[in-house]
């Protein structure tokens, strides 16, 4: 991702059904400092248009299924798209190709590394206060458009330490999203 260009409040869309592959993508948005904007795979098309432009994504992690295929067949692993709000993949339904100038990246290495080689697992050096975004959620649209609310790392940490969760029946959460 940061090969990509994913820094400090750049807005990776994640498109990924629950597992562990979605975990990791959010660990890695927020790890290169950039801004977690979730997908939903059931959307139509229109909102998917509307949260791309409304938050500027350029880079899309999918998971090689349904509208992530690339090239005539799926792949298997995450799959990286660049470029969506470029002009290069603007392509709603992300069905991109693999052809020269898409921006896609597909598949990690077992070890974890990008295929490329673009970068490890050890510390990138990112820098990202807790003012920074974590992510942006998109509202049901009650007044027919739906709108994104930012949310804080700061916010994010504050939900995780807060004393709700302390000495009860939850203990531990790994991740806490709708998503």
């Amino acid at each position: 991702l940061v090969g990509l260009g994913v820094g400090p409040e750049v807005a990776v869309g994640v498109r990924l059904g629950r597992g562990v592959e979605f975990v990791v993508a959010v660990l890695a948005v927020l790890k290169a400092g950039g801004v977690y904007v979730p997908l939903d795979e059931r959307w139509p098309e229109a909102r998917v248009a509307s949260v791309l432009a409304e938050t500027g994504v350029r880079v899309v992690v999918g998971d090689g299924v349904g509208d992530f295929v690339v090239g005539p067949e799926p792949v298997a692993g995450p799959v990286v798209v660049s470029g969506v709000n470029s002009g290069v993949n603007s392509g709603v339904d992300l069905g991109v190709n693999s052809g020269a100038g898409s921006g896609v990246v597909s598949g990690a290495g077992s070890d974890g590394d990008v295929v490329d080689g673009v970068v490890g697992g050890g510390n990138l050096g990112v820098v990202v206060g807790g003012e920074g975004l974590a992510y942006v959620m998109f509202t049901s649209g009650s007044s027919g458009v739906p709108k994104g609310v930012g949310v804080t790392r700061g916010d994010v940490v504050g939900l995780a330490l807060d004393s709700g969760w302390v000495g009860g029946v939850v203990e531990r959460v790994l991740l806490h999203s709708p998503f």
